[in-house]
């Protein structure tokens, strides 16, 4: 007795997620018709990366079919594998509900033969009791899915997720445990050094378990080059926002926000291309570029933050010489007190012979001024106008902060400042010209920069009414690492 066509057609399907997809339909929201999915070249390649690899990174235009490719990966897992927990992670609420109804609108839509009863059917949750299998959608919290655990993790639009670290500490146990991690998104290009971005180029050069894979806006045949620039010139000045959304090439996608920077996006280009790491890294917090030169003139910048693990405390170290001015040495960290962030502030001073330290003064700014004051580091930046009575710190808003910038903006501009500290380039990168003209950063941080105007500021020449040196550090020994 031969088996029926269902039960052949079903092992068939059930052994190949190609096959899957023959049978895979959408709606068409312009049309409200029901058409069958376009398996476009750059998705047929996925087939078989699915199949392939454990860990994927994926760096996409938007609209390119990667969503729905998704949602038929995890339905045909689902419906196929006994015991199959899918968990998907999404940059909101409103974004994991419309990936889960992709995959319903999908099961909807399969041959009777295959759409295998479902129990629970909501927002967050999809079961198949016959098979032991369900997907289960979060939004990006700073605890989600506590006690889940999945087969299959995807990780959709990633780099819009507010806590891409959390997420992560959700989905490594499920890649420890044999599971697979999708990890797909467009990029955000205002992040910077993004958990995304990081996962992405650390694949292209090997140093993680991902294979990455770039899907560019021309991927879709029904597109071309006149079509691309006829959608670009809807962007009337805001030409960055299209080619965030839709690039043509896997650098442009990488690249950090040019055109609309308030710092000349050039400059900090080539900057990027040539940063470097550290000499040594200290504390893993203490990033070295060059030890004390005595022909070098020195001033530190920092910006403090409460150090409970959000902002960051920053300190940047820069040495000039002549016309030339370049990064020395950076603290960076968001665990540290603020009195514990000056005393590792005044070490590394001492090292290069106690230089100025200015940092902002507002009621934080004090709560790292008064340790450093204690710990008898008398070289602080003291202001006053009237020079009779005067106080630490810089004042870091209104006009003062706006001039430090236009100046460190002026030095970019010239080529007179060069910065080898890769996070600190993607903040300068991060700044554009909001609607007053007036300098505003699009990033979840602007520490780096804020520390780096500052300390440009220190390297000015020192006002008499700065508080004068005393127990001046002489090192027995001058280092000659020079600035080059």
């Amino acid at each position: 007795m031969s088996l029926p066509d269902e039960v052949i057609k079903y092992a068939k399907v059930a052994g190949d997620f190609g096959e899957f997809l023959k049978y895979c339909k959408l709606e068409d929201s312009a049309t409200n018709d029901t058409i069958s999915f376009v398996f476009w070249p750059h998705l047929q390649e996925l087939v078989k990366v699915f199949k392939r690899e454990r860990y994927v990174v994926i760096l996409k235009a938007k609209q390119v079919g990667i969503s729905y490719m998704l949602a038929f990966y995890a339905l045909w897992k689902v419906l196929t594998v006994k015991n199959f927990r899918v968990l998907i992670l999404s940059s909101s609420g409103d974004a994991s509900v419309v990936l889960l109804n992709k995959i319903k609108a999908a099961w909807k839509l399969l041959p009777l033969w295959l759409a295998v009863p479902y129990d629970k059917w909501n927002e967050t949750e999809v079961s198949f009791p016959s098979m032991g299998s369900s997907i289960v959608a979060f939004a990006s919290t700073e605890y989600p899915s506590v006690g889940e655990t999945a087969s299959l993790v995807i990780m959709d639009e990633e780099d819009f997720h507010r806590f891409p670290l959390s997420d992560w500490s959700a989905a490594a146990p499920t890649a420890s445990a044999g599971g697979q991690i999708m990890m797909v998104s467009t990029r955000l290009k205002k992040t910077g050094e993004s958990l995304f971005y990081r996962t992405y180029t650390q694949a292209k050069e090997k140093l993680n378990n991902f294979y990455h894979i770039f899907i560019g806006v021309l991927a879709r045949p029904d597109r071309d080059m006149d079509w691309y620039e006829r959608e670009r010139r809807n962007y009337i000045g805001e030409e960055w926002a299209h080619d965030e959304n839709n690039p043509l090439t896997e650098e442009q996608a990488l690249s950090p926000i040019i055109g609309e920077g308030y710092f000349n996006g050039e400059r900090l280009k080539v900057m990027l291309d040539n940063s470097s790491a550290p000499m040594e890294v200290r504390q893993d917090f203490i990033s070295i570029y060059s030890l004390f030169d005595g022909t070098v003139a020195y001033g530190i910048g920092a910006d403090i933050s409460q150090g409970i693990g959000g902002d960051y405390q920053a300190a940047i170290l820069l040495g000039k010489r002549g016309l030339k001015t370049e990064d020395i040495a950076v603290i960076h960290n968001n665990k540290l007190r603020p009195e514990t962030f000056a005393f590792h502030s005044a070490n590394l001073a001492h090292e290069y012979n106690d230089p100025i330290i200015g940092a902002e003064a507002n009621a934080v700014g004090i709560s790292y001024l008064n340790p450093l004051d204690n710990l008898e580091y008398h070289n602080i930046y003291m202001r006053d106008q009237d020079k009779t009575h005067p106080k630490m710190g810089w004042w870091t808003s209104g006009e003062k902060k706006e001039l430090m910038l236009i100046e460190l903006a002026q030095a970019i501009e010239k080529g007179d400042i060069v910065i080898r500290h890769k996070p600190t380039i993607n903040q300068l990168f991060q700044f554009i010209r909001g609607n007053n003209g007036k300098p505003v950063s699009i990033g979840a941080h602007d520490d780096l920069v804020m520390a780096l105007a500052i300390a440009y500021q220190m390297l000015k020449e020192v006002p008499d009414y700065v508080k004068p040196i005393r127990n001046f550090s002489l090192l027995q020994e001058q280092r000659t690492e020079c600035i080059c």
